[in-house]
Formats: structure tokens, C-alpha cells, sequence
């Protein structure tokens, strides 16, 4: 069945993506894409299986054991970087020059880590990316099934009942993680598929948007309206499942446009040649083929991925909490970078620049630094003055900056 063709297909996918004259390696996070693919290379790689992951060095951001789990089970050789804030820190300005572009997802950071660590063993890594889309690996699109069926209530009703029903949750003294949660569902709650969808990856809501540019900024021309982008999007695809229509999305935006973004040009900057065999055209056309509903099941996200390698991989990694792979952007900007990131956001280049509003980011580091957790805004800030400084400034790109 289709829960049998899945490891067939991506065994046949690993096995294309290893052939040629130089060793190939894996990228291993331990997570169930990256460990499926370990596993069938190890059965199919005609020499030694070589995998590497990277480590943090503060524990909460450390997935290493479930790497070496899986390295262990498959007999692989694995290689373990251990990483520190300055060694991210330090690829920020390189990494500013090889984007091109403003690009605020700060996960490229540990990528280019990761790349150049390994490029100095093997020329080509195998990757496990695409899982999440293709297969609804995000915790969002169990979130957004629930706010689904609460939107098909009457406008009247959600407005009317559910909302103080949210805020009363709210005012209640319950858990940190879990008030923020119903504080995030009680603002999605009212929005349309496609404004929820854009609210899960923005760092900033449309309001906050609005407030940090400058009057002179907006004024001056046109302005692309990230919603109605989304919006379009959903319109393509309003014919199919409602989960189908979230991975259809994402597998048209978030992926290319992000994911596919960050380790193409982290990867590209040090020389390393990435592969991503989940995302070959026999995967995504099982992916396509197998319905939305044995995908997100009982609340349970990549159900059917999980069936499929049930068998072949342990449970603790079929069943762990997904974490992101990120920097520590709160603890920098309240210790190393918060000096030099007021003053980047702030001098005189900055403000004359006039596109955003000085009041307003200064808003933004002070709320930081008394407690409010803004490190994402900050670094979409700071990716962004970089970038500026780098490429429009000046006469010709500038070296890249240092930061530390």
C-alpha cells in the first residue's frame, strides 16, 4: 500500500543521489527525515557511511544524543562539531554576503556551521529536507486543524464568545508556554486560512509592520502585501483538503523560498554540494498521492512517515518533540550583541536611511532587554541593516561586516 511504497521510493531516491566519483556524506540531526535517510543509505552506500551532525553548546538547543542513537544502529561514521555563539557569530557577516538578499531566518546560521564542518570531509551531503511539507512535520498544522473547525462557527459566535472565552484563558494563572499558546490561538482564531498561515512565519504582524516604517517610506511607492501573496496561494488550492492545502502552500513558499534558500547558500558558500533525496520527483508525487488525513492523524504530525519506518528506526526518534534548529538570538541580544546591535539599528546611517522608525525600534531593544523575548525581530532588523550596508550603502559591495 502507500504506507509500504514510502521507504521503497526514498531508497531509490538515496541510492541515484550516491552515485558519482566523490565520497557522499548525510547531514544527521536525528530527527525521522535525517535518520530514514542514514538508515537506507546504510544499506544501499557501496563504502563506509559517514554522517555529521552539529552540537550547541547550551543543552537546550542540543539534539546530538539522537543522532548518535542512530549512528550507532546503522554502524555509520559519525562526526559530532561542537559549536559556540562567536563560531555563529562569526559566519553572520560572510553569510549577509553570500544571501544576496535580506534573509531573516536566523537557522542559517548553525547550516553554514554544519556545511563548513563537513565540507572538510566529503564534497556531497545527503539531507532530509522537505519531510516537514511534504509529509506535515509542523506542530502548526495541528494548531490550525483546531482553529479550522472553531472558524467554521459563525463569525458572530467567534467573535462574540470565543474571543472573551480565549481572554478569560488567558487571565486565569496557568503555565507560561501554555498562556502564550491560547494568547496565539485567541489572535488566529478570527482570521482567514491564509492570514493564519502568514501569522505562523511572520516575526512581525501586519500591525507591527505598519509601525515601523517610516510615513516617508510608505509613501514613497509601492508595497507588496505579504497577505495577498498568501492569499493567492490558498485561492490555487482551494479545492483540496484542508491539510493538503497548508502543505501545498508551504511546499510552494516556505520551502522553495526559505528552506531550500538557507542550505543552498550555506552550503554553496563553503563548496559542499547538498542533496535532498525527499525531495526527488518520485517522493513528491507519492507525497501528492497520499491523503491529508493520513498525514496530520489523532493530532499526530507525519503519521504516515512514521508508519512507514516503524520497522527500521527506534521509537524515541519516530516519537520525540520536534525542535528548530536555531540560534540563541534572546541570550545575544541581552549579552554579546547587545551593544553593537543598538548600535547598527540606530546611529546616523541607520535613521538617515528612513526606512524605519527610530522610535519604534528603540521600542523594540528596550522591551528586549526588560524581559520581552524579541530576538527574531531583532535579528530580522539586524539581517536587514547588514544587508543594506553591505550591498546599498556604499559604492560597491564592501568587505563583509564583523559583528564581533
Amino acid at each position: 500500500g502507500l504506507v509500504s511504497s514510502i521507504p521503497e521510493t526514498l531508497r531509490s531516491a538515496v541510492s541515484a543521489r550516491l552515485m558519482g566519483d566523490v565520497p557522499v556524506g548525510a547531514f544527521l540531526s536525528g530527527g525521522i527525515d535525517s535518520s530514514a535517510v542514514v538508515a537506507l543509505m546504510s544499506q544501499c552506500a557501496r563504502g563506509e557511511v559517514m554522517t555529521f551532525s552539529i552540537g550547541f553548546d547550551k543543552p537546550e538547543y542540543d539534539e546530538t544524543r539522537y543522532a548518535r542513537l542512530i549512528a550507532e544502529k546503522f554502524g555509520v561514521r559519525h562526526t559530532e562539531f561542537r559549536v559556540t555563539g562567536d563560531d555563529l557569530l562569526e559566519a553572520v557577516s560572510s553569510l549577509v554576503w553570500h544571501c544576496d538578499e535580506p534573509f531573516a531566518d536566523s537557522s542559517i546560521l548553525p547550516t553554514y556551521c554544519l556545511s563548513r564542518l563537513t565540507r572538510g570531509h566529503v564534497k556531497v551531503a545527503l539531507s532530509g529536507d522537505g519531510g516537514d511539507e511534504l509529509f506535515g512535520g509542523y506542530e502548526r498544522y495541528v494548531a490550525d486543524n483546531y482553529l479550522r473547525h472553531l472558524a467554521s462557527l459563525p463569525g458572530g459566535i467567534r467573535r462574540g464568545v470565543l474571543g472573551p472565552a480565549f481572554a478569560a484563558a488567558e487571565a486565569v494563572s496557568l503555565p507560561g508556554r501554555l498562556k502564550r499558546r491560547l494568547g496565539q490561538l485567541a489572535a488566529l482564531a478570527p482570521m482567514s486560512d491564509a492570514e493564519r498561515h502568514l501569522n505562523w512565519l511572520s516575526f512581525f504582524t501586519p500591525a507591527e509592520k505598519s509601525n515601523l516604517f517610516t510615513r516617508e517610506f510608505k509613501s514613497g511607492g509601492t508595497s507588496a502585501d505579504s497577505a495577498e501573496i498568501m492569499e493567492k496561494h490558498y485561492a490555487s488550492v482551494e479545492d483540496r483538503q484542508f491539510t493538503e492545502r497548508q502543505l501545498t502552500v508551504d511546499f510552494l513558499t516556505y520551502l522553495p523560498e526559505t528552506l531550500m534558500m538557507k542550505v543552498d547558500r550555506a552550503s554553496m558558500a563553503v563548496g559542499l554540494e547538498v542533496r535532498c533525496p525527499i525531495l526527488s520527483k518520485s517522493m513528491i508525487e507519492l507525497a501528492f498521492s497520499i491523503p491529508g488525513e493520513m498525514k496530520i492523524k489523532q493530532n499526530t504530525t507525519k503519521w504516515v512517515l512514521k508508519e512507514a519506518f516503524a520497522d527500521l528506526l527506534p521509537y524515541e526518534v519516530l516519537h520525540r518533540r520536534k525542535k528548530g534548529f536555531e540560534a540563541p538570538l534572546n541570550d545575544w541580544f541581552r549579552g554579546r550583541l547587545k551593544d553593537v546591535s543598538r548600535d547598527l539599528l540606530t546611529d546616523a546611517t541607520a535613521a538617515g536611511r528612513g526606512v524605519f522608525d527610530q522610535a519604534e525600534v528603540r521600542k523594540i531593544l528596550d522591551e528586549h532587554q526588560s524581559g520581552a523575548n524579541h530576538g527574531h525581530k531583532i535579528w530580522t532588523l539586524l539581517a536587514t541593516e547588514l544587508w543594506f550596508r553591505t550591498f546599498i550603502d556604499g559604492p560597491a559591495p564592501a568587505a563583509p561586516l564583523s559583528l564581533i
